[in-house]
């Protein structure tokens, strides 16, 4: 266990026993109470306990701790060392790797001793050679990153010093002395980092993308983009294979990207692309690329595989699977549980004329059983209206208050109603 000046630190004891144990810590063989000092503090209960040390500069906490559990079986004990830790030692060497004149980058070595804690990061102190202490810039670099001082001028003499950092803080400064930064320059070339796997993914263009790095002093005024088709001959070596067009990008370069069109399906080509101050342009950068196979569409891009499907087939089809699916549960739902899309819109659309429909029906219905109740018995048999109304023809209106008489002819027998 490590702690480092006013850090305190807890140290836990776990005694596991039956009955439980009773824990007593000690240090250096002193038994510890907390309640006797205010640089311990002992917390838990059961066969649980922590030791919550507090460090400080009038009382030495580093060393060996003892807990000791004891129960009416026996007793049994564990040692904790609690070290301190400090700040990492002086780093052995720093190397400039990479110079330009306006950027170094720099290489960590060491500390030997990184003071009982990992090594976070590292600082670099600079300052122009004319200016006070005072005025020094501190750049802090992550460790595990690159190493880089950036925005220097060109022609400058610059001191430095530089130190290890760890989680207590900074360690001993190394001075490195004094470096000139050199002149201006032309620029660093760029890096193309597409396409990607130099193959295009359309097989009519390519888009051209890369990284902008340093001017060397001087602002970049341009970008210029050769480009040109290329085989191989017979000793197997790429060679051109027609004529070099020269694309120049005076504006907008700092998107770092440009489309080439116009490119044939299936072929190989070379790009070459450098950048341009005041001083010059740089090395180049190049890059050999294939385009995809295909027809001269640039508006999609194509698969570089035979037999592959395009991200827009896979999608349509999932999409008609989708609508069929949905189209098949709401059909069913419809003639099944009367719910769904087809069963309101065949309710909204249909209900009037169903409605009417069984208007008319029930008007239907209602006449015929009007008619059924002008049926008239006599000896128990039926007699329809259709006879009724044949006799009616020849039979004048009665007064429904006056007597009447009604005479019925049936299958050759003669009967007489009387009614009132």
């Amino acid at each position: 266990m490590k702690t480092w000046s006013e850090y305190s630190v807890n140290l836990t004891c776990i005694a596991d026993a039956i009955p439980n144990a009773t824990i007593q810590w000690s240090f250096n063989g002193q038994e510890i109470k907390s309640d006797q000092s205010e640089t311990y503090t002992i917390y838990g209960k059961g066969g649980y306990s922590n030791l919550l040390v507090k460090p400080s500069s009038k009382t030495n906490v580093y060393g060996s701790y003892k807990c000791e559990g004891v129960n009416i079986h026996g007793k049994d004990n564990i040692i904790i060392q609690l070290t301190e830790s400090s700040v990492p030692k002086k780093l052995f060497e720093v190397i400039y790797k990479d110079v330009t004149s306006t950027t170094i980058s720099f290489e960590f070595v060491g500390p030997k001793d990184d003071g009982g804690m990992p090594i976070t990061s590292y600082l670099v102190e600079y300052r122009q050679e004319t200016d006070l202490p005072e005025n020094s810039k501190i750049k802090e670099m992550t460790k595990g990153t690159t190493y880089i001082l950036e925005s220097l001028k060109p022609r400058t003499t610059y001191i430095f010093r530089f130190a290890a950092k760890n989680a207590v803080g900074t360690g001993m400064w190394l001075d490195r002395g004094s470096w000139t930064m050199p002149k201006e320059s032309t620029p660093d070339p760029p890096t193309i980092i597409s396409p990607p796997g130099n193959i295009s993914a359309f097989p009519d263009k390519v888009v051209i993308r890369w990284t902008i790095n340093q001017d060397n002093g001087k602002p970049i005024e341009l970008y210029q983009l050769r480009y040109f088709r290329i085989i191989k001959d017979s000793e197997d070596k790429w060679k051109q294979n027609g004529q070099v067009k020269i694309v120049k990008l005076e504006d907008n370069w700092q998107r770092a990207q440009y489309i080439i069109t116009g490119l044939e399906p299936k072929t190989y080509y070379k790009v070459q692309l450098r950048a341009k101050n005041e001083i010059g342009y740089s090395d180049d950068e190049t890059r050999i690329f294939q385009t995809a196979e295909g027809t001269m569409n640039s508006h999609q891009p194509l698969t570089h595989e035979k037999g592959t499907v395009s991200n827009t087939v896979i999608i349509v089809v999932v999409v008609v699977v989708i609508l069929l699916t949905l189209i098949t549960i709401d059909v069913t739902c419809s003639f099944r549980y009367q719910w769904g899309l087809l069963h309101l819109l065949r309710n909204n659309v249909c209900g009037k004329n169903s409605d009417s429909n069984r208007n008319e029906k029930n008007v239907s219905d209602e006449e015929k059983g009007s008619e059924k109740n002008l049926l008239h018995k006599t000896d128990d048999k039926p007699v329809m209206t259709k006879d009724l109304e044949a006799a009616e023809e020849d039979t004048p209106m009665i007064p429904q208050n006056s007597e009447y008489n009604t005479v019925i002819e049936e299958e050759g027998k003669k009967q007489t109603h009387q009614g009132v």
